[in-house]
């Protein structure tokens, strides 16, 4: 069986070019495996699209094309060999500690932003001006100057000319820095472990910002960025594509519907972040909130210890 990599950046496919050249060497009638870089979404990205169209050009069965994605959420007519279980559980075993305990109070949102992409920056920036006193921020430091935003996002959706300005002007000079002040690539800079020092600060906020990689579509890639809180016993509000929060109770962890609004959970993008910023305010107006979600917090560890079964407490 013939494999092709289908590679993504955050949410956008950025290999196609490469997937068509290696289609192009397949023998007629030989079986095909698309294996995903992440837990894109096939069908936001246009991989499915793409694919369906090759298919049909060349004549293709369903039954010949098969499909290795750790995201199950997509509808696709192809088989998904790959188990639905995220690589960043496993990962956690790297920064797992028992030395965190539930700290409900002060009432401070904790937001750690590490690649760039335009959710994040004027999220960044809207946590910055709306809550001055009230976001512990936290800006990754590359070892090489990151862009603004990769090309394929679209900047326009989330505000005018303006407000675009308004929010690069601010980036220029950006006050964010690194609250642990590692420099590295990113999280899987083997030399760095960048979760197990962001961890040492999760005594300064009582609820984590989390801002997912994947954002688009039905797409659910767990990732670092909740399994951080989880490990941290934090409470959270995630920036993620629609029902995330849902795929999170499927797999056994529970959220904090029944002490503020997840509604936000039905929505993605710009909407999806305005919906979160009446819940942000609504939490930082109520820090007593906080106090409720122990029992969950300590559920939601217990659980992820089930899917990290040699995680260094049930060693």
């Amino acid at each position: 069986m013939k494999q092709v990599l289908v590679k993504n950046y955050g949410d956008f496919w950025v290999n196609s070019q490469e997937v068509s050249e290696q289609l192009q060497l397949l023998e007629p009638d030989e079986p095909i495996e698309f294996v995903i870089q992440e837990g894109i979404s096939l069908e936001a990205s246009g991989v499915a699209d793409y694919i369906k169209h090759w298919q049909n050009t060349v004549g293709r069965t369903s039954d010949q094309i098969q499909i290795s994605c750790v995201n199950h959420q997509d509808q696709l007519p192809w088989k998904n060999v790959h188990p639905e279980q995220s690589a960043c559980w496993t990962m956690s075993r790297s920064y797992w500690t028992d030395n965190v305990k539930f700290v409900p109070t002060p009432a401070v949102i904790g937001l750690f932003v590490s690649r760039r992409t335009v959710a994040r920056n004027v999220i960044m920036y809207d946590c910055a001006n709306l809550w001055p006193n009230s976001v512990l921020l936290s800006r990754t430091q590359h070892h090489t100057p990151e862009p603004w935003h990769d090309s394929r996002e679209h900047f326009d959706l989330w505000g005018d000319t303006a407000r675009q300005n308004q929010i690069v002007d601010w980036y220029r000079n950006c006050p964010v820095t690194s609250i642990d002040n590692i420099m590295h690539r990113d999280q899987f800079d083997p030399t760095k472990n960048t979760n197990a020092s962001l961890l040492e600060h999760y005594h300064k906020f009582s609820v984590e910002l989390c801002l997912e990689t994947m954002t688009l579509g039905g797409s659910f890639f767990p990732t670092e960025k909740i399994a951080r809180p989880i490990v941290g016993l934090k409470p959270f509000v995630v920036y993620a594509a629609r029902n995330y929060l849902a795929n999170l109770q499927r797999l056994g962890f529970e959220t904090f519907g029944d002490i503020w609004d997840e509604s936000y959970d039905q929505f993605e993008g710009p909407e999806r972040w305005a919906h979160m910023q009446e819940v942000i305010k609504h939490i930082l107006s109520n820090p007593e909130l906080v106090i409720r979600c122990a029992d969950i917090v300590e559920h939601n560890s217990q659980i992820l210890k089930r899917l990290v079964p040699s995680s260094p407490s049930v060693l």
